[in-house]
């Protein structure tokens, strides 16, 4: 979203589908979770642009948070999910 000609702002809102099959004991067992994962909010600040026929030169840097939104203590019937198959980090 463009907030003025130099400024813009990005959001980032992540559907996490995770699955991790193991074999515990000589079974098969599938771990898994889905769910919105960790927001992110990302801004653009266009420091300089110079423009010429057919090309633009920019310098434009990216600064950005990130928002624990995601769940990160999931858990099924074998206890908690392991970090790698948690939609959030916590972080």
């Amino acid at each position: 979203y463009g907030v003025t000609n130099k400024f813009a702002l990005f959001g980032v809102v992540p559907y996490v589908d995770k699955d991790l099959d193991v074999t515990v004991g000589g079974n098969r067992i599938n771990r898994s979770d889905s769910g919105i994962g960790d927001v992110s909010v990302f801004g653009r600040y266009t420091v300089l642009q110079h423009d010429q026929p057919g090309r633009t030169f920019r310098i434009a840097p990216f600064f950005g948070v990130k928002a624990p939104t995601g769940d990160d203590n999931e858990r099924d019937r074998y206890g908690r999910l392991p970090p790698s198959v948690q939609s959030g980090t916590g972080a």
